[in-house]
C-alpha cells in the first residue's frame, strides 16, 4: 500500500514538475524523463527515452558536458551545472543541471532547469553593475567613500586617474591633509554640515594632486553612514580646474578690458542697436565736457552738434549691418574753435547677430594741420621744383617713378603721365643710361649721397647726377652739363697744346696743326684754318681739312678792305662773319675757290698780340650757309685766344733763345758764379761760372732754391736764409749781400761773398734776384790767421802781465827773506839756536823760491808749445791710470766715482796734458769734499761741433762762481783757505787746454757742487 502511494507522488512530481526530471543509464541514455520535456526542449518524453542526452547537446558545450559527466560517473556529484541544449525547433536552451551517479542502480539522476530567463537576468544584473562600475571608474566625476572622520574608505579609478594617485595611496588617509590651506576651513565646515544631514550641495575647493599640482574640483557629498551597503560618506568631485582657470583669463580679460577701455587715451562710446549710449570711457567724458549720467541711457546724438548728426547716423546704420566703419569729422565747439576726429565704428557680433557697436573717436586735429601743412609744403615744394633749373625726379624704395618736373620730361623727352609709378629699373634701358645708374642702387644700399657724370647717347647731352637717399626712396637731380664738358674738352685740348709747346722740340706749324685738327674732332661739322700775316700778306700756317687748291687759291692774299673774311679781319683788325660767301661782296674775287672747295659760310677772327700787332687770322668755314649760335663764338673766341697765345709764346720763345745765347756768353767771361731766381715760381738758373767755382753740373742740378741752400754750411745756413728773406720782404731794399761758407761739389768748404740785386714790381713784390756768388776763401783765410795772430799777442801780453806780477810778488817775496835772513848772519852776536832757527827759515824760503821756479817753468813750457806728440786716447784707460796711485785715498775718503764715455769713447790729443787735466780737476774734488759724506765724482764726454768735451761734476764744497770769476784760475789763487793748497791746479787746467786749442768752463753753486767742462779740439 505504501509502495503504491510513493509510486503515485512520483508519476505526480513526473508529470507535474517544472523542472526536466530524468533518469539516465550508465550508457548515457534516457531511461526516463518527466513531462516538463516538451515545455523545455519540444520533445515528448517518448521521444526521448531511449535517445543519449549527448545527441541534444550544443555542440560547443559537448566537450565540458562529457567532463562533467565523467566526473559525476566517479562519484562526484554537480549542482548548477551550466550547458545548451539544442532545442527541438533548433533554439538553443540554456539548462542548469543538478546530476547525482548512483552506483548501486546504475543510474544517474538528474533534474534540469531552463535557466535562459535566470542567464538573461544575470546577465541583465551584471551589465547594470557594469555600467555603475564604468560610471564610478572611467566617468569624468570621482567617486570616493570617506568615514565620519574624512578618511578615505573607497577610492574610485577617477581618482587616482585624474588627481595621479595610486588608490592605495588614498585608502586610510584623510582628505582634509590634501586641500589648500585657504580652502582648509570652508571644507571642514561641509565636512560638519554633512554629517547632519544627508546631503551637501556643490562646493568648490582646491586639491593637491600627486605631481603637487593644485586642482579645483567641484564636491557633492551624500551622508550614507546609514546605508548598510555603503556605511561612508560618499563624495562625487569633478575636476573644474579648467573652468576655473578659464574664469580666471576671463576675468583678468575682462580687467584688462576695463583698464583699455577706460584709460583709452580716445573716446570710447559702446551704443546698443538703438542707439543708445551704454558706456563711456574718461576720455570721452573729458572731451564733451559732460558727466555720465548726462549721456549713457542718451542716444549718442543728444550731444552732438545739429550739423553732424546725420552724417554720424548714417555711420551708424552702416556698422548695424556689420560693417567696420571709419571716418573723419570735424566737430564744432560753442568756444568756437572746431576739432577733426578720426572716427571707427566696431559692430560687436553675437551668435551673427550686431547687438551693439563701438565708437571711438581719436582727436586728430594736429595731424590733420599738420597734414594741411604737408600738402602746402609739397604744393610749394612742386612749385620750386618745377622753377629749378635741374631736371629733377623722385623714386620710392621699390626704384618706382613718384614725381618729375617738367625740366625731367623736356629733357630727358618723357611725359611725366608715362613713367609715374613704373619701375625706372624697366622703363630705362641700359642702353639708354647706361651702366653708370647702377651707382644709384649703391646710393639707395648705403645711404649714401652719390654724384657722378654720364653721357645720355640717344639725346647726345652730358648729364651731372646728384643723388640723396631718404627713408621714402630716392632724390634725383640731372643737370645738363653739355655745355660745360665742351668747354672742358676745348680747355683740355688746348692744355695738352700748352704741354705740346713746352716740350722741346716743337714747331709752331704743329702745334697750330695738332690744336686745329682736336678742334675739328669737338666740333664735326667746323672745317678750321689759321693763316699768319707777313708784310700785309697771308700766308697759310695750318688748314688741316681745308683743300690743297683752296689754299693754293688764298696764298699770300693781300690783305684789305674786301678781300673774304680773312683779309679783311686782318686789315680792320676785328671779327669778320660771312654767314653766305656766295652772295657776300666780301667774296666776290674768292667765291669761285671757295664754292669750288664746297664752302659756303667763313667767320674770321683776328689773332691780335700783345703789342696789339695783327699776327694772323683763324678761321672756320662750313659746307652749308650758316651764322654761328652764342655757343660756337664762344668756342671761336677761346680758340682764337689760345692761338694768340701759342703764337706769341714760340715768338717769345725764339727771342727768348736769343737772350740766353747772349746771356751765356755773357756769363762764361767771368769766373763769378752767376744766377737768376725766379722768386715768384722759385726756381734758379746758374751761369757757367757755377761749374767752374764749385764743380756742380748744371745738368745733374735742380733748379730749385733748395739746391742753393741744402748747400750752404748748417752753421751758416739758417743766418743767410732768414737774412735774403727779410731782404725780400722789405720793399725798401734792393740789394742784398752776405758772406758764408759754401759746399763744393767735391765737399770742400769755400768761402763766399754773395752779392744780388732784387727785382720788384709795380706793387714792390720781388719777382727776380740777380747775384753773383764770388769766392774769397783766400782772404777769408788771411782775416782767420790775423785774427788768430792778434789773439795770440793779446794772451802772450797777458801772460807776460801774469808772470811780471808773480815775478814782482812771488819771487820777491823769499828773495828778501833769504837777504834779510843773510844779513842776520853777519851779527856777531848769534848763538847757535838762533843761528839755526835762521837757517831753518832760510831753507823754507830757498824751497819756496824753487817752488815758484819751477811753477813757472811748467808754465813757461806750456805757454811755449804742445810739448808732446798728439795721439787717439780712451778716456777709461786714462782715467784708471790716473785712479790707480789714489786708491787708498779714494777708500779712506768713501769716493763713488761714476764715468760714462759712451759718446765719445776717445780723444786725439797729448797724453801727458790729458792725463795732468783729468788729475787736477779729481784731486780737486777729492779736496773741497763734504766732510763727513761720501763723495761721488761723474765723469763723462760728448761731442760739440768740432770738440770733444770731457765733464767732471762734484757734489762739495763748491763756491760763487761771479765773485770770485776774475781770480778763477789766476795763478796761486784759492778759494777755500782752510783746505791745504796752492792755487796751481786750475791754472794748469786752463793754460793746457788752451795750449791744445781748446777752452775750460766752470759752473758751482756753494754747498751744491762744481761742474767743469774741458773742451779738446779735434
Amino acid at each position: 500500500m505504501e509502495e503504491t502511494c510513493a509510486d503515485s507522488v512520483l508519476d505526480k512530481v513526473m508529470k507535474y514538475s517544472l523542472d526536466m526530471i530524468c533518469i539516465i543509464g550508465a550508457d548515457g541514455k534516457f531511461v526516463q524523463v518527466s513531462e516538463a520535456s516538451k515545455k523545455i526542449l519540444g520533445y515528448d518524453k517518448e521521444e526521448l527515452i531511449g535517445t543519449s542526452y549527448l545527441e541534444l547537446v550544443f555542440s560547443e558545450d559537448l566537450e565540458k558536458t562529457i567532463a562533467v559527466a565523467q566526473n559525476i560517473l566517479n562519484g562526484a556529484p554537480t549542482n548548477d551545472f551550466e550547458n545548451r541544449y539544442v532545442h527541438k525547433s533548433g533554439k538553443i536552451v540554456t539548462m542548469l543541471w543538478s546530476a547525482y551517479w548512483s552506483a548501486e542502480d546504475e543510474t544517474t539522476f538528474c533534474i534540469a532547469r531552463d535557466a535562459t530567463q535566470l542567464i538573461q537576468a544575470q546577465k541583465k544584473e551584471k551589465e547594470k553593475e557594469a555600467f555603475y562600475e564604468a560610471l564610478v571608474e572611467y566617468g569624468s566625476d570621482m567617486v570616493g567613500v570617506l568615514d565620519e572622520n574624512g578618511n578615505y574608505i573607497f577610492v574610485g579609478s577617477g581618482i587616482s586617474r585624474i588627481m595621479g594617485y595610486p588608490k592605495e595611496d588614498l585608502i586610510g588617509a584623510n582628505v582634509l591633509d590634501h586641500i589648500h590651506p585657504n580652502d582648509l576651513t570652508s571644507v571642514q565646515a561641509k565636512l560638519a554640515e554633512l554629517l547632519q544631514g544627508d546631503r551637501v550641495a556643490a562646493s568648490e575647493f582646491r586639491h593637491r594632486a600627486a605631481n603637487g599640482e593644485w586642482k579645483w574640483l567641484e564636491t557633492v557629498g551624500s551622508n550614507q553612514l546609514h546605508n548598510p551597503a555603503v556605511r561612508g560618506i560618499v563624495v562625487n568631485s569633478r575636476d573644474i580646474t579648467a573652468r576655473k582657470q578659464e574664469q580666471l583669463l576671463l576675468q583678468q580679460k575682462e580687467q584688462l578690458y576695463r583698464c583699455l577701455f577706460s584709460n583709452n587715451p580716445d573716446a570710447i562710446l559702446l551704443e546698443d542697436v538703438n542707439g543708445v549710449v551704454l558706456d563711456v570711457n574718461e576720455a570721452q567724458l573729458k572731451t564733451s565736457d559732460l558727466p555720465a549720467s548726462e549721456m549713457v541711457n542718451q542716444h549718442f546724438t543728444s550731444f552732438l552738434p545739429d550739423c553732424v548728426v546725420d552724417t554720424c547716423n548714417q555711420h551708424f546704420q552702416q556698422a548695424l549691418s556689420g560693417r567696420v566703419v571709419q571716418f573723419d569729422l570735424e566737430v564744432p565747439f560753442p568756444t568756437g574753435e572746431s576739432k577733426i576726429y578720426d572716427i571707427s565704428k566696431f559692430p560687436v557680433v553675437v551668435e551673427e547677430e550686431v547687438v551693439a557697436v563701438y565708437s571711438i573717436a581719436k582727436d586728430i586735429t594736429p595731424i590733420a594741420r599738420a597734414y594741411d601743412t604737408i600738402q602746402r609744403q609739397s604744393a610749394r615744394q612742386r612749385i620750386i621744383l618745377e622753377s629749378i633749373t635741374d631736371a629733377f625726379f623722385a623714386l620710392d624704395k621699390n626704384g618706382c617713378f613718384t614725381y618729375t618736373n617738367s625740366e625731367f620730361e623736356r629733357l630727358i623727352q618723357v611725359k611725366g603721365e608715362e613713367v609715374k609709378g613704373k619701375s625706372f629699373w624697366s622703363y630705362f634701358s641700359k642702353s639708354v643710361m647706361g651702366q653708370h645708374f647702377r651707382q644709384l642702387c649703391a646710393s639707395v644700399k648705403t645711404g649714401e649721397a652719390v654724384r657722378y657724370e654720364l653721357f645720355h647717347e640717344p639725346l647726345k647731352v652730358w648729364l651731372d647726377v646728384k643723388a640723396y637717399p631718404s627713408e621714402e626712396g630716392l632724390s634725383v637731380y640731372l643737370s645738363d652739363i653739355t655745355k660745360q664738358k665742351q668747354i672742358e674738352e676745348q680747355e683740355a685740348l688746348g692744355k695738352k697744346v700748352l704741354e705740346l709747346n713746352a716740350a722741346p722740340g716743337s714747331t709752331l706749324e704743329e702745334l697750330i696743326n695738332s690744336y686745329l685738327v682736336g678742334l675739328e674732332q669737338q666740333q664735326p661739322d667746323m672745317l678750321t684754318s689759321v693763316l699768319y700775316l707777313e708784310n700785309n700778306r697771308l700766308f697759310n700756317l695750318a688748314s688741316p681739312s681745308l683743300p690743297k687748291a683752296y689754299l693754293d687759291a688764298i696764298h699770300g692774299v693781300q690783305i684789305g678792305p674786301k678781300v673774304g673774311s680773312c683779309g679783311t679781319a686782318a686789315f680792320l683788325k676785328e671779327k669778320v662773319i660771312v654767314s653766305d660767301l656766295e652772295v657776300d661782296p666780301l667774296w666776290a674775287e674768292y667765291k669761285d675757290a671757295a664754292l669750288q672747295a664746297g664752302l659756303r659760310s667763313c667767320w674770321s677772327l683776328p689773332i691780335i698780340g700783345s703789342n696789339q700787332k695783327v699776327l694772323g687770322t683763324f678761321a672756320v668755314y662750313h659746307q652749308e650757309a650758316r651764322e654761328p649760335s652764342t655757343e660756337e663764338f664762344e668756342v671761336i673766341d677761346k680758340a682764337k685766344n689760345l692761338l694768340q697765345l701759342i703764337i706769341e709764346n714760340k715768338m717769345t720763345e725764339a727771342a727768348l733763345k736769343l737772350s740766353n745765347e747772349r746771356y751765356n756768353l755773357a756769363t762764361s767771361a767771368t769766373s763769378e758764379a752767376i744766377y737768376d731766381f725766379d722768386v715768384v715760381h722759385h726756381t734758379i738758373h746758374w751761369g757757367e761760372g757755377f761749374e767752374t767755382m764749385f764743380g756742380f753740373s748744371r745738368a745733374d742740378l735742380s733748379n730749385t732754391s733748395e739746391s742753393w741752400i741744402d748747400n750752404i754750411h748748417p752753421d751758416d745756413q739758417a743766418r743767410v736764409v732768414a737774412s735774403f728773406e727779410r731782404a725780400l720782404l722789405n720793399p725798401e731794399v734792393n740789394n742784398w749781400q752776405e758772406d758764408y761758407r759754401f759746399f763744393s761739389a767735391d765737399g770742400q768748404i769755400i768761402q763766399i761773398s754773395d752779392r744780388a740785386r732784387i727785382l720788384r714790381n709795380k706793387k714792390l713784390k720781388p719777382i727776380r734776384v740777380i747775384g753773383s756768388m764770388q769766392d774769397i776763401s783766400a782772404r777769408k783765410q788771411y782775416e782767420i790767421e790775423r785774427e788768430n795772430l792778434i789773439e795770440e799777442l793779446q794772451g802772450r801780453n797777458n801772460s807776460l802781465q801774469q808772470f811780471t806780477h808773480i815775478v814782482s810778488h812771488n819771487l820777491r817775496a823769499p828773495v828778501a827773506n833769504i837777504l834779510g835772513l843773510t844779513d842776520m848772519f853777519k851779527s856777531p852776536n848769534l848763538d847757535e839756536q838762533i843761528k839755526l832757527a835762521v837757517n831753518e827759515k832760510m831753507r823754507v824760503a830757498a824751497q819756496n823760491l824753487d817752488t815758484v821756479i819751477r811753477d813757472l817753468n811748467q808754465i813757461l813750457s806750456i805757454r811755449g808749445s804742445i810739448g808732446g806728440i798728439k795721439e787717439q786716447l780712451v778716456f777709461t784707460e786714462k782715467v784708471e791710470e790716473v785712479l790707480e796711485p789714489m786708491h787708498l785715498e779714494l777708500t779712506r775718503h768713501q769716493v763713488n766715482i761714476q764715468t760714462d764715455f759712451k759718446a765719445a769713447p776717445s780723444v786725439f790729443t797729448v797724453g801727458s796734458y790729458l792725463y795732468s787735466i783729468l788729475y787736477n780737476l779729481i784731486t780737486n774734488a777729492i779736496k773741497y769734499r763734504k766732510p763727513g759724506q761720501e763723495t761721488e765724482i761723474h765723469i763723462s764726454t760728448r761731442t760739440e761741433g768740432d770738440y770733444v768735451v770731457l765733464t767732471v761734476k762734484d757734489y762739495g764744497l763748491g763756491f760763487d762762481v761771479e765773485k770770485q770769476k776774475k781770480k778763477l784760475f789766476g795763478l796761486y789763487n784759492r778759494f777755500h783757505s782752510h783746505i791745504e793748497g796752492r792755487g796751481v791746479g786750475l791754472f794748469l787746467v786752463k793754460a793746457q787746454a788752451e795750449a791744445l786749442g781748446g777752452k775750460v768752463t766752470v759752473q758751482s753753486k756753494v754747498q751744491e757742487g762744481t761742474t767743469f767742462e774741458v773742451y779738446f779740439k779735434q
